[in-house]
């Protein structure tokens, strides 16, 4: 038999042996200069701070961040391939242009006079790492539909409707992308919470998480162009006021409508946290955010506390065969390890034994199982605190009780029978 209940019924009632403890701790509190922000743990996905971060947004160049992981994950085989540029990839029109008639005019992946770009040109052959570096690196438009419509055997269009089928099985619920760079288009949006779960995905994709944490990057000549030179955009990266040495990685983004904005991970002591930062006022504004957040989550102490004490538990268990009322002990704490401001939502199931009277004091008897959502922490077994003996008035109603009407017709029968024989034997 299973119990489920959640751990802050557990708490309350170990209130008078725990009083000493609190699970539930102070959130995070953060002044912060970004409009929509959502900080995560980037290996448990605890969510440590967040702020606005289910209103729908534009993500501007972070797009980059969805589409570059989704390429690096299509790609099968050596990132040497040689990738000519098609010229509907590279079609470029002003961005007034672009938004008459609501954006109807034109596909919606089509690029922009000043977007950001290495000038790629119809018929110019690149390597699959070029390309990718270029994308995540020096954030250029042209790179990324040129990968999009390789991908997309020819269409960029059909590379976007698998990228948006891909995020929503990564539990993306709020996005929908149109374009693979970013370039604004009504219908391009996301939430901080959703680009928290693609960076959380993206930080596990190892060659992703190489490119994004590189400080520049060189594109050797091609057919069409010499070599080209490109520095890293994201200054938590690059030496400066900015300069953030625990800092992996991740990407900006800036259109007018999108504002500032930045997806930056940081690791220290084993700890990975993401942040996404969305429509800063002031383009330095997401730095100090981030710097501000980690410097504050790093300063964090991992502290211990006891979920479930050692000794008397309120589970208790009662039998139909008996009077006495099987109780239950633990012989050690369940101790739980966390940052404080990772506060665990915790849960947790109870199963009982396959117990029947008599039952020996001392025995297992139960198992307690805590969960954080569905990962299994910890079990913590019960034993019985005191034997529960049979009682035999209340076994021979619990026999009687489970007796069938068949089988009790047939037993009555079998009196009959037993009776009307020995009748029979006395009156011989």
């Amino acid at each position: 038999m299973q119990i489920s209940m959640p751990l802050s019924f557990l708490l309350k009632v170990f209130l008078f042996l725990v009083t000493h403890f609190s699970l539930f701790s102070s959130n995070l509190s953060f002044d912060l200069e970004s409009e929509n922000v959502m900080c995560i743990n980037g290996k448990t996905g605890a969510v440590l701070f967040e702020k606005n971060a289910d209103r729908q947004i534009y993500p501007a160049s972070v797009t980059k961040v969805a589409s570059g992981l989704y390429s690096l994950v299509k790609k099968k085989g050596d990132y040497r391939e040689n990738i000519a540029a098609k010229k509907e990839a590279l079609k470029l029109v002003h961005c007034l242009e672009k938004r008459r008639d609501n954006f109807s005019r034109y596909p919606e992946y089509v690029l922009e006079n000043d977007g950001v770009s290495i000038h790629i040109v119809e018929g110019e052959v690149f390597t699959y790492d070029e390309l990718i570096h270029s994308s995540l690196i020096m954030s250029a438009n042209d790179a990324s539909n040129v990968l999009a419509q390789y991908h997309g055997n020819g269409s960029i269009e059909a590379f976007m409707q698998e990228l948006n089928s891909f995020l929503q099985k990564l539990g993306c619920k709020n996005t929908h992308f149109c374009n693979p760079h970013g370039l604004h288009h009504p219908n391009h949006y996301t939430t901080a919470r959703d680009l928290a779960t693609i960076a959380k995905y993206a930080t596990v994709h190892p060659a992703f998480s190489e490119i994004v944490k590189k400080t520049s990057y060189e594109v050797k000549p091609t057919n069409k162009s010499p070599k080209r030179t490109f520095k890293q955009k994201n200054r938590l990266l690059v030496k400066g006021q900015y300069y953030y040495p625990y800092a992996c990685g991740m990407k900006t983004g800036h259109t007018q409508k999108a504002k500032w904005n930045l997806i930056a991970s940081a690791e220290k002591d084993g700890r990975l946290v993401i942040c996404v930062l969305m429509n800063s006022e002031d383009r330095f504004g997401v730095y100090r955010d981030a710097k501000k957040i980690f410097d504050t989550v790093f300063s964090e102490k991992i502290v211990e506390k006891e979920i479930v004490p050692k000794g008397h538990m309120v589970f208790q268990r009662t039998f139909s065969t008996s009077y006495e009322v099987l109780k239950t002990y633990t012989k050690s704490p369940f101790v739980l390890s966390f940052y404080p401001s990772e506060e665990p939502n915790l849960r947790c199931t109870l199963t009982w034994e396959d117990l029947s009277p008599p039952i020996a004091q001392g025995v297992k008897v139960a198992t307690l199982s805590i969960f954080r959502e569905n990962t299994l922490l910890g079990t913590q077994d019960l034993f019985s605190e005191n034997a529960v003996q049979n009682d035999f008035f209340l076994s021979l109603k619990e026999s009687v009780s489970n007796i069938s009407f068949k089988t009790a017709l047939f037993i009555l029968l079998g009196a009959f029978v037993v009776v009307g024989l020995i009748l029979i034997i006395i009156r011989k």
